[in-house]
């Protein structure tokens, strides 16, 4: 089961990311070997294709758990949707 989590960094130590769509990378860990590889997310100004991509590089990696400090509701049930389970401390 791979888990991303919206990041500051590239690594596993860097500083937990912002807003869903918002945060630059996603780290995605394999929690039973703690491997990990960052993930970029492409910049925009529209927070509908930033959250899109966020979704697409989550999806595409196949995350089964992400972990953001704030995601909206519909970037939760868009997620729910397609499989993944979202985390967030606000939503």
């Amino acid at each position: 089961m791979k888990v991303a989590v919206g990041s500051m960094g590239t690594n596993p130590d860097a500083r937990e990311g912002g807003r869903w769509g918002w945060c630059p990378q996603f780290i995605l860990v394999e929690p039973e070997t703690m491997d990990y590889v960052a993930v970029s997310i492409r910049r925009t100004e529209s927070e509908k294709w930033a959250n899109l991509e966020a979704i697409q590089a989550v999806v595409k990696n196949d995350a089964e758990v992400v972990i953001v400090a704030e995601a909206k509701p519909e970037c939760q049930n868009a997620m729910t949707t397609l499989g993944q389970f979202v985390l967030s401390r606000k939503g």
